[in-house]
């Protein structure tokens, strides 16, 4: 019997192959950066969330 994978397990493991190829050809020096920038842009993102969350609905 063949078992489906659920969607979200399918985008994580999407989304890991495309870490795994911009990370691949990279120093770790190089890697680090990149991680630290990820982590920048995810904070700033989630702030915009958290922001456009607590802001009243126009009424």
């Amino acid at each position: 019997m063949m078992t489906r994978e659920s969607k979200c397990v399918q985008w994580k493991r999407r989304g890991a192959e495309k870490v795994a190829a911009q990370t691949s050809s990279l120093s770790l020096e190089e890697e680090l950066k990149f991680w630290q920038e990820q982590t920048k842009q995810l904070k700033f993102l989630q702030a915009k969330a958290r922001k456009r969350h607590q802001q009243p609905a126009d009424a």
